[in-house]
């Protein structure tokens, strides 16, 4: 999603009307009902963006009615950081902690957030099977409740919330929504306005990553596919759905689902209003190249995302890079294809592919 990190929020505007989806007919659009939106925010070892994601979410202009934050085994100090936040407390008021397995991917933390939902009002059990109490969530999913989903180095613009509900109230046939997305430490520039794909899993047109942001593609509506950053999911939809899919693994989860909705009678759009920063952004650059070895009959065993480190030497006028190790099991033709893709990939500066050793 495209954010601005909390020290360059500077007022709130109400909700705009432009280049937001058209309203359908017979379709009256903010007060069409009573709007529940839950956010699940996935934490690993997110502590050098977690107070600015944090911070954010406090700034929001129309805040959601519940945060559930799944931490995926982080062992730096993301935990005391989300146990520190009273501001996101006096806020949101609803703040409801849960843990899961380190290696838990994305998808598998947010099903794992829906899973524990009630049934039944007034009851919630953690992820642990700890009783949350009176705190707990409740009320059970109906049209007017949205899941919004959130990466630990995200930061959203004060308005992001409020504008993709805008956007979702319009058209009641929109299932998913997602904002623009911008990079963390220049949100003037663009990482993502939701995706067109090709058939075989390929990004088609859109923003080159790091093109500066002049409103060229705030045109966007209808897309085939939006980041797991922000995507903003009508509840029953992600249940009807099934969910994310586990085959995919890192990262793909999101693709999937995307690919799964319109067939399904649902509307996938881009909210270019609402801008949200992201900064560990390799991952979701590599969806279409898992998903093409999948394709071909390979799996991935471990996708592995060391972080931001300082190159060796300068690659394109680029100091730093964010450094991925895929382990994979395929056919030599779809290594040979994974490495042509990443080579077209305008996110990824440099690609090495290596047989280990299977003596």
């Amino acid at each position: 999603m495209t954010l601005a990190p909390p020290r360059a929020m500077t007022g709130q505007q109400p909700p705009s009307s432009e280049h937001s989806p058209p309203r359908e007919s017979g379709v009256v659009g903010s007060a069409a009902g009573p709007v529940n939106v839950t956010g699940v925010l996935v934490v690993h070892d997110g502590a050098e963006w977690l107070r600015e994601c944090l911070d954010a979410l406090a700034l929001q202009a129309r805040p959601p009615d519940r945060l559930v934050i799944v931490d995926t085994g982080s062992v730096d100090e993301s935990r005391e950081i989300v146990a520190e936040h009273g501001r996101i407390r006096q806020v949101i008021g609803d703040v409801v902690p849960i843990s899961a397995p380190r290696e838990s991917r994305f998808g598998e933390a947010v099903g794992r957030a829906v899973d524990q939902l009630p049934v039944a009002a007034g009851c919630l059990q953690a992820a642990t099977g700890g009783d949350l109490g009176p705190g707990g969530l409740s009320g059970d999913p109906g049209p007017g409740e949205w899941l919004w989903l959130l990466h630990d180095d995200s930061a959203a613009d004060p308005q992001v919330l409020a504008h993709l509900l805008d956007a979702v109230r319009r058209s009641p046939s929109v299932g998913v929504a997602g904002p623009k997305l911008t990079i963390w430490a220049d949100p003037s520039r663009l990482l993502q306005v939701g995706q067109q794909v090709t058939h075989t899993g390929g990004r088609a047109g859109g923003p080159a990553t790091g093109e500066p942001d002049q409103g060229q593609h705030d045109h966007r509506g209808d897309v085939l596919s939006v980041n797991t950053s922000g995507m903003l999911i009508r509840r029953e939809v992600f249940d009807a759905l099934g969910g994310f899919d586990p085959g995919p693994g890192q990262f793909g989860d999101g693709l999937a689902l995307c690919w799964r909705a319109p067939p399904a009678g649902h509307r996938l759009v881009a909210v270019p209003r609402a801008p949200s920063a992201e900064d560990k952004y390799v991952g979701p650059s590599l969806d279409p190249c898992q998903y093409g070895v999948r394709q071909s009959g390979g799996t991935i065993e471990k996708l592995d995302l060391w972080g931001r480190r300082r190159l060796a030497y300068a690659i394109n006028k680029k100091s730093e890079g964010i450094y991925a190790v895929v382990d994979i099991t395929a056919e030599p033709s779809a290594v040979i294809e994974l490495d042509r893709q990443l080579n077209l990939n305008e996110a990824v500066l440099r690609t090495k592919v290596l047989r280990p050793d299977t003596r």
